[in-house]
C-alpha cells in the first residue's frame, strides 16, 4: 500500500477514453485518447490501485487498497459511489456481459462478487492465500485468481461460486490473463521470473516460460 502516483489504467470499449487511477491523489483521471487531454477527474477512496471499465462502458470500478472499498463511477450520470468489499482489495474485473464484477481481497483470501445493476455485494468466494490478479472467461463460467502467498491459481466454478481446482505455479504468482478463447491462462510468477501457461480444459500447467530477472 506504499505506492504513489499513477497506478492503473483501463480504456473505454470504443477506445476514446483512458481511465487512470492515481494512488497519491486518490483520483481517477479521464483522458481523451485522441488529444491526450484530461477531460474529467473524479475523487476516489484512499489508495486507488486497479481500475476496470465494464464492457458496456457504463461503469468504472477502482479498488481502494487501504480503505477496503471499491469506488463506482457511473459514466452515464457522472456520479461516484463507494462500496465496502474486503481487506486490501487489489484487482477488479467485469464479466463479459457487464452484469457482475469480481474483486480480489488480499487479506481474508476472498473474492468479492458485485452485482453491477444494483452496485451491491452478492457474496464472497474463498480462494488461495493473498489473491492478487484475477480473470474471468468469456462465457462467465470460470474465474481464476493468482494467489501470491500460496503459489497457486484457484479455479472457481461461477455457477456454484466454489473452487474446483488449485493449480501450483511458480513462486509469488501475481497476475493472470486468459487468451481470447479462454483455453489458456498465463500467470506471472514474480519471485521465479517465469510465466506459467495453464491448459484451462485440464487445469494443468503445460510449461513454465523463463523471463528476464530484475
Amino acid at each position: 500500500g506504499g505506492a504513489s502516483g499513477p497506478s492503473g489504467v483501463s480504456f473505454s470499449p470504443d477506445g476514446t477514453r483512458a481511465y487512470i487511477t492515481d494512488t497519491a491523489s486518490n483520483t481517477l483521471s479521464v483522458v481523451d485518447t485522441s488529444t491526450g487531454e484530461v477531460v474529467d477527474t473524479f475523487t476516489l477512496g484512499g489508495s486507488a490501485v486497479d481500475v476496470a471499465v465494464s464492457p458496456n462502458g457504463t461503469r468504472v470500478y477502482t479498488t481502494n487498497y487501504n480503505q477496503g472499498t471499491v469506488s463506482i463511477v457511473d459514466t452515464v450520470n457522472g456520479t461516484v459511489s463507494t462500496l465496502t468489499v474486503g481487506s486490501f482489495p487489489t484487482s477488479v474485473v467485469f464479466s463479459a456481459d457487464s452484469d457482475t464484477a469480481y474483486v480480489t481481497n488480499q487479506t481474508g483470501n476472498r473474492v468479492t462478487v458485485i452485482d453491477v445493476a444494483s452496485d451491491s455485494v452478492v457474496t464472497t468466494i474463498a480462494v488461495g492465500g493473498r489473491p492478487v490478479g484475477i480473470a474471468v472467461n468469456n462465457d462467465g463460467s470460470r474465474l481464476y485468481t493468482a494467489n501470491n502467498q500460496t503459489g497457486n491459481v484457484s479455479v472457481v466454478d461461477l455457477t456454484t461460486n466454489t473452487v474446483i481446482a488449485t493449480i501450483s505455479t511458480g513462486f509469488q504468482p501475481t497476475y493472470v490473463v486468459l487468451n481470447s478463447d479462454g483455453s489458456r491462462a498465463y500467470v506471472t510468477n514474480f519471485a521465479s521470473n517465469t510465466v506459467s501457461v495453464i491448459d484451462t480444459g485440464s487445469n494443468t500447467v503445460l510449461t513454465n516460460i523463463s523471463v528476464a530477472g530484475p
